[in-house]
């Protein structure tokens, strides 16, 4: 088996989208979804069983593994940090833990549930704030652009023509002055 950790929701979607390229998936399970459907928290995480295509398996390489089946789990950063701690206490306890111990995971899933989306909203703004900055330097609009290490880099490109001499640091350490 194998478990791939993320950084954002929507790299669960490219992973899943990876998957099954590469792999027949025999089963398929979205832990997040069920539980939405249930209006509950708690453990997130896409489950597969997969096995090689048949024209994978077909190449000699791969043969020895042609019946062979693996389990790939998928998750973010946060839901894999909150599906650790949990199953350490929920599991490990020699003792089921108290009521107000299991209400308190549940809040916490839902906080990390909203810092996996808002960590997303972030990212996208970034990336929309960079591409808006870029635009906004081609048309000159240059009092409406903040100074930043991306933004220099393109009003200098867009001058100068690109310099691969430059590395992130310079252009980071001189957009701080």
């Amino acid at each position: 088996g194998a478990r791939v950790i993320t950084f954002f929701p929507s790299t669960v979607k490219e992973v899943d989208r990876c998957i099954r390229e590469e792999f027949e998936v025999v089963e398929y399970r979205d832990i997040g979804a069920s539980l939405l459907e249930t209006e509950r928290l708690g453990y997130q995480s896409v489950h597969y069983v997969v096995k090689l295509t048949q024209q994978r398996a077909g190449l000699v390489e791969y043969r020895r593994f042609a019946d062979l089946k693996a389990e790939i789990q998928v998750r973010t950063v946060l839901q894999h940090a909150w599906a650790e701690i949990e199953h350490d206490i929920r599991y490990k306890s020699p003792k089921a833990i108290p009521r107000d111990i299991g209400r308190r995971f549940m809040a916490l899933a839902g906080l990390l549930e909203i810092a996996d989306r808002e960590f997303e909203a972030i990212q996208e703004a970034d990336r929309l704030l960079r591409e808006s900055a870029r635009e906004l330097v081609k048309q000159g609009k240059l009092e409406l652009v903040e100074i930043t290490a991306d933004a220099l880099q393109a009003f200098l490109d867009d001058k100068l023509g690109s310099d691969a001499r430059m590395s992130d640091f310079s252009y980071e350490w001189t957009a701080s002055l």
